[in-house]
């Protein structure tokens, strides 16, 4: 009587086992055929698809991309010089520092690119005073790189000109191994000064 008891025993643990495991089959079976799941499927090739053949899809990205800025931060401040008013912009950039050939390289760029007329380079370091390089410039046809005077790094050069993107003039500073620019202008928008500084950084002008 025992034996037959310990047995009927087994084999209902046997039969609860068995359809535990049946019930739990029946589960994942549900779960993994679940309409949801494939909508969500569908939905996310179908954004895919779009993205990929929609013009409008392509253009957002690319303008996401763009959206990476090259400056981390800008300050502005006035100061009168005479009767004018001058605008002061501090921009800090987003990348690497500018060593002197960079700076040289950047300078030339920006003068034939935007500059229709140079009024300025000058130069300064703090152990010597500003010195004003517009006459071998101009002799040099137009290259700072070309020029023996800049050989030798500086502090910082200067660039002042007609800005042909504004129609006024303009001054602009690269600071020596560092991320800093300053801009001199007599008009008073930093939103445009922002886009200035993005589109030379780009090569874009």
């Amino acid at each position: 009587m025992t034996i037959l008891l310990v047995f009927l025993i087994i084999i209902c643990i046997i039969l609860c086992y068995a359809l535990y495991a049946f019930v739990q089959r029946k589960k994942l079976v549900h779960y993994d055929d679940d309409s949801v799941f494939e909508d969500e499927t569908v939905d996310a090739t179908k954004s895919a698809t779009q993205a990929a053949t929609n013009p409008s899809a392509q253009a957002a990205t690319q303008s996401a991309a763009e959206a990476v800025s090259y400056i981390e931060d800008m300050k502005q401040l006035a100061f009168k010089m005479g009767d004018t008013v001058w605008q002061q912009y501090d921009i800090l950039l987003a990348t690497r520092g500018y060593g002197w050939d960079d700076i040289i390289e950047a300078a030339d760029y920006l003068a034939s690119a935007d500059m229709d007329y140079i009024d300025s380079i000058s130069t300064s370091s703090p152990t010597s005073p500003t010195e004003e390089l517009v006459h071998a410039y101009r002799q040099s046809k137009g290259r700072l790189k070309d020029l023996s005077l800049l050989a030798e790094e500086k502090g910082s050069l200067g660039l002042a000109g007609h800005s042909r993107k504004f129609d006024r003039s303009l001054k602009i500073v690269w600071y020596n191994q560092t991320r800093v620019l300053r801009i001199f202008s007599m008009f008073d928008d930093a939103a445009l000064i922002r886009e200035y500084v993005e589109t030379m950084m780009q090569r874009a002008f």
